[in-house]
């Protein structure tokens, strides 16, 4: 929770930076930056590491098929910006979406939610096996 928390206001502050004569070298930094902390290695990683976190879960298998499972990171993982990278003329549209999506994770947490995607898209309880 704290972590959206700061994440939100950071976005926010950020924010102020929209009509800063400095923001083009800022976002040129920050691509800058996103290029180099993803690299193949790491993204080998974080696939491995989804792929596992799912099957673990019990995602993979019986009750998930491939294309099931790319709605649901779609539907985790909106877009944030069009152009694929940040620029000057996404640059607020970026920081809202990033907004957006850290204040849908803090309203989940805060009302105690226990709805997950699928349930939440079929409005139907799910069932708890206990054997």
């Amino acid at each position: 929770k704290d972590d959206f928390k700061f994440l939100r206001n950071r976005s926010h502050n950020l924010l102020s930076k929209k009509d800063d004569p400095e923001l083009p070298q800022f976002v040129n930094d920050v691509n800058e930056a996103l290029k180099r902390s993803v690299d193949d290695a790491l993204a080998d990683d974080l696939g491995k590491w989804i792929v596992d976190y799912m099957k673990d879960s019990g995602y993979v298998g019986g009750v998930g098929s491939p294309q099931t499972l790319k709605m649901m990171v779609l539907k985790a993982f909106p877009v944030l910006f069009d152009e694929g990278r940040l620029t000057v003329n996404n640059f607020e549209e970026a920081l809202v979406n990033s907004e957006s999506v850290y204040n849908h994770y803090l309203k989940r947490d805060a009302e105690g939610e226990r709805e997950y995607g699928l349930q939440r898209l079929f409005r139907r309880p799910m069932r708890r096996f206990h054997g």
